[in-house]
């Protein structure tokens, strides 16, 4: 089981962040599948191609 962020860690993030929490969620959904931990509880890393060319 994936481990999850509770909403009111989302919501402290966005402040600290200084942006709206649908934003950061936006993003957690998008960009990590909507979480940040893959099955075997390892961190999402998003390979990103144009980077790595």
């Amino acid at each position: 089981m994936s481990k999850k962020l509770t909403t009111e860690q989302i919501e402290q993030q966005a402040v600290s962040l200084g942006i709206s929490v649908p934003a950061l969620r936006a993003v957690i959904e998008v960009e990590c599948k909507g979480s940040g931990f893959n099955s075997d509880q390892t961190l999402v890393i998003l390979f990103e191609r144009h980077v790595f060319r």
